[in-house]
């Protein structure tokens, strides 16, 4: 299932997005979007700032605002939060990026597995420690549901 709401903030063309989720009033946030925005820039990622509220004025990354629909859809509820979308607009992956060295580490990842041939099925290469997907989260995001 396409990832919901990506195909409305601008992805970048045969590029991986990262959807950030923030919250303005939070301080480990504003650490990880200037780590974003170090990151910001190549082509090889595009990065997209989502808030629930009203955006910054100012990002280093592209930010929208008044995204509380995504953050219920995503499940975003420990901030900051990451979904990682392929060129082919499927979630595949999903997790909180509680310090500016998780995302650090996981836009690494997504760098080393987005060359050719980058998509969602890549498994445990790509997957969450245990191999398994998401752990309900990204199931959720995509639209599925049921037991595990």
């Amino acid at each position: 299932a396409p990832a919901p709401g990506v195909d409305r903030l601008a992805p970048e063309p045969g590029a991986p997005t990262v959807l950030l989720f923030f919250d303005q009033d939070c301080r480990v946030c504003a650490d990880v979007l200037d780590e974003a925005g170090e990151h910001a820039g190549g082509g090889a990622v595009a990065l997209r700032a989502l808030y629930r509220g009203a955006a910054p004025d100012a990002a280093p990354i592209p930010a929208y605002g008044d995204q509380a629909e995504l953050f219920a859809r995503y499940d975003a509820i420990a901030l900051p939060f990451a979904v990682v979308v392929d060129p082919a607009g499927r979630v595949v992956r999903s997790e909180p990026v509680g310090s500016r060295a998780a995302l650090h580490t996981l836009l690494a990842r997504v760098r080393e597995t987005s060359g050719p041939g980058f998509e969602s099925t890549s498994g445990p290469r790509f997957g969450t420690a245990s191999g398994s997907g998401f752990g309900g989260v990204g199931d959720a995001a995509a639209g599925r549901s049921g037991s595990r």
